[in-house]
């Protein structure tokens, strides 16, 4: 079916959908705008929202579930090690950290890797060391440095890749870095 021809299906509101979304604006700052869901259940790749309707979570939560929610092999993982210490944060060592840092370097042919606690800090990450690159190796310009994002598509919440995400509530509120990152437009 041509895209013009497409109809959009409206999700009919709960109430107690509709009290959480009005509560939620009431009380937190907002910037991304999720689909009006409260899921409280998942199971694999189904979800189950507070009214007990049933979804299949086709984005995995961005992939960070991509092996399905509640998955009983990492649940008992992360069970085991949190009974052991909770965090070990940057302040510290984690002693599983270099070993872990050596095998995917060896398994993936790389010199180096770095943790990030989300897929924003890592995509910022990303442009913080390509335009590094561009300065450092490449000579160019702080003034003539262009970082380019996928349209329609979700980079994260960081300042450094909000202008990637083709968010008008971003790009028309939001100016920073403006000046040197593009959108390429997908064909949608």
């Amino acid at each position: 079916m041509p895209h013009a021809q497409k109809q959009l299906q409206v999700l009919a509101l709960s109430k107690k959908t509709q009290d959480l979304v009005a509560l939620e604006h009431k009380y937190t700052a907002g910037g991304f705008k999720p689909m009006p869901a409260f899921f409280v259940e998942g199971k694999g790749a189904k979800l189950w929202d507070v009214d007990g309707k049933e979804y299949i979570d086709f984005i995995a939560m961005f992939s960070a579930v991509n092996t399905g929610h509640c998955n009983p092999k990492i649940l008992a993982a992360v069970t085991e090690q949190m009974n052991k210490i909770t965090l070990v944060n940057l302040a510290t060592h984690n002693a599983g950290w270099g070993p872990l840092a050596e095998r995917l370097c060896k398994r993936f042919g790389y010199d180096k890797v770095i943790s990030a606690t989300s897929g924003s800090e890592a995509t910022d990450t990303a442009v913080k060391i390509a335009r590094k690159w561009g300065i450092m190796k490449k000579g160019i310009p702080t003034s003539e440095m262009l970082i380019f994002g996928v349209g329609d598509s979700f980079h994260g919440l960081t300042s450094g890749v909000w202008t990637q995400d083709h968010v008008e509530a971003w790009s028309r509120r939001i100016k920073l870095f403006q000046d040197s990152a593009y959108v390429i437009p997908t064909s949608r």
